[in-house]
């Protein structure tokens, strides 16, 4: 509904039409959310408490939308204001300063290639990945096999043009490809992650809480992954773990039909809790993380 509202490439093509979609757009996508939660507890709206919740109109809704009643929602707390700090290595600095215009290019070609196939934006690339894209910029089928989520079918079905896209920019605007930052990069993320398994631990560490506030801030996933280099499902996992307590939504972390999904699969295989999630991993794909799996499982889908 939130990606609905604000007329982002995620929804199903089949919303494009529809006089709502983008009419929320200058709203922030953490204040939509929050406005919902606060429909839903005031009940408002309502929602289902079967497998695949949704959201419905009830006898509440109708008054208001027949202009019988109004309705005065809680202003959401402003971001707070996070101290800019130096990042600690070069790489650092450039995953979070990607190219931003080069990004916008690549979501209009990956909307391009969804609609010729008639499937979701995010089964054709992720989000993280078009941001690995415009952060290091690789210019040819070699080299975009480096970047996360192009694997040896994606690379022979979309590399080629996503290569042609990223070379006619780099021409046009004077770059040059920064693919040898990768593997640095990506050593810096392997060295933060082991930092992390080595603290979790700790009681005087608490980095769920840590990435809890940063999302609160107003910081996507994928910001806060970069500017603490963890892997995005590493803080999909964090934020999963303030699902029950109602501090995150699901809806934060995971698309609804990305939901749907992991329950499929999740209900297919059996899946019982303890178990491993590797096999429910390896059916969906590298377009899903554990992160996203986990999420689900914890809001009550397996």
């Amino acid at each position: 509904i939130v990606e609905l509202l604000r007329g982002t490439s995620k929804v199903k093509l089949e919303h494009l039409n529809l006089k709502t979609f983008g009419i929320g757009k200058d709203i922030r996508d953490v204040d939509w959310r929050s406005y919902i939660r606060e429909l839903i507890a005031r009940e408002i709206i309502s929602k289902t408490d079967d497998e695949y919740p949704i959201l419905k109109l009830n006898e509440k809704s109708y008054e208001i939308l027949q202009g019988k009643q109004t309705v005065q929602l809680s202003k959401p707390a402003e971001p707070v204001e996070r101290e800019v700090r130096k990042p600690r290595t070069r790489d650092r600095k450039l995953n979070a300063a990607y190219d931003t215009d080069l990004f916008e290019k690549l979501r209009t070609l990956r909307y391009g290639i969804a609609k010729r196939e008639n499937v979701p934006a995010f089964m054709i690339l992720s989000d993280s990945t078009l941001i690995e894209l415009a952060t290091f910029l690789p210019m040819n089928l070699e080299d975009i096999r480096t970047i996360s989520g192009f694997g040896t079918v994606k690379t022979e079905k979309y590399g080629s043009e996503f290569v042609s896209e990223i070379a006619e920019y780099c021409e046009e605007h004077n770059l040059k490809t920064k693919v040898e930052n990768k593997l640095v990069f990506d050593q810096q993320v392997a060295k933060s992650e082991k930092r992390y398994e080595e603290r979790k631990g700790t009681s005087n560490f608490d980095t769920r809480k840590t990435s809890l506030d940063m999302f609160r801030s107003g910081m996507s996933v994928i910001e806060i992954a970069a500017d603490r280099l963890l892997g995005v499902g590493t803080i999909e996992g964090h934020l999963a773990f303030y699902i029950p307590s109602g501090e995150v939504a699901l809806e934060d972390i995971v698309t609804e039909e990305k939901a749907v999904a992991i329950r499929e699969v999740l209900r297919a295989q059996g899946w019982k809790k303890g178990e491993s999630q590797r096999p429910i991993k390896d059916t969906l794909g590298d377009e899903y993380s554990y992160g996203e799996i986990q999420a689900v499982i914890t809001a009550g889908g397996g």
